[in-house]
């Protein structure tokens, strides 16, 4: 039993799950769901099932998850299914490939302007030479199609895009770390919701950034990002200021100012991305 609440949302909801590990290299899970809810004044009730597998073996790991919501209440009839999908690969020592598949479809009898569409797949790619453990290499690409429903469509809009993203990390020597990222993104975008042609536009995105190794336990952090549209009409550029904290082996806790007033992450393009953040940082 699980109960919830803040200033938006609060719930209470009965779960009942079973994993079952009874065959070699896989893990099976089902979960059941019933949940009483409130969101914005507007209270519904939630019926939920999932079914889950994951093999683990030597070289690779796959997982999957499928899902089924219904969400009711008078003048609300939510239907939502989902899937969660990943794969990771060790091609070998240096190498290694991930792709992930998420995808969600929901559908309101009731209103339309509350269905919504999300589909992602992303495809990673890590390199990091063992005969130089100084540098580490990432790379990734994805395609996005988001169809925001009504309640989420509030600063954003309808996009179908492709991103493009690589990222070089050195370590100088014991003190210093210098990186560098690029990436790219092309698509096209509605500017109302389900509704409007679709126009094309595109981003180009380059960070700069150095760590300096403060103590055995403290890191400061100092990045330079530009960021343009594929027109080079416009240009945003800004710094961002960073100092961590190593918590034991496996994690960092930061807290920072972000002067450019934008993500490095493109997906979704957040413009008010800026002042005070504390970033967490997990690392085996």
């Amino acid at each position: 039993t699980q109960f919830g609440k803040d200033d938006i949302y609060s719930g209470a909801s009965t779960v009942f799950g079973v994993d079952f590990s009874g065959i070699e290299d896989w893990l099976l899970s089902a979960t059941l769901q019933r949940s009483d809810n409130e969101n914005l004044g507007l209270e519904f009730e939630r019926s939920a099932a999932s079914l889950g597998a994951r093999l683990e073996r030597k070289n690779f790991q796959l997982s999957s998850r499928v899902e089924f919501r219904e969400d009711t209440a008078p003048g609300l009839d939510q239907v939502q299914y989902l899937t969660s999908n990943a794969l990771n690969w060790r091609q070998s020592d240096a190498q290694r490939w991930q792709l992930l598949a998420n995808f969600s479809v929901t559908e309101d009898e009731v209103n339309n302007e509350r269905d919504a569409r999300f589909f992602e797949v992303d495809l990673g790619y890590a390199y990091r030479p063992t005969w130089n453990n100084r540098l580490n290499v990432l790379a990734r690409y994805s395609f996005l199609f988001d169809l925001p429903s009504e309640g989420q469509a509030t600063g954003r809009v309808d996009q179908q895009s492709h991103i493009g993203a690589i990222e070089a990390l050195y370590d100088l020597n014991n003190k210093w770390e210098f990186g560098v990222k690029l990436a790219i993104k092309e698509g096209e975008q509605r500017l109302t919701r389900n509704d409007s042609p679709w126009i094309d536009f595109g981003l180009r995105l380059a960070v700069i950034r150095a760590r300096y190794h403060l103590t055995n336990r403290w890191d400061g952090v100092a990045e330079y990002r530009w960021l343009s549209d594929s027109e080079g009409d416009g240009t945003r550029s800004g710094a961002l200021l960073g100092i961590y904290r190593h918590v034991g082996r496996n994690l960092k806790l930061g807290v920072g100012y972000n002067h450019a007033g934008f993500d490095d992450d493109l997906r979704f393009q957040d413009f008010d991305n800026n002042g005070w953040f504390i970033d967490l940082i997990g690392k085996y």
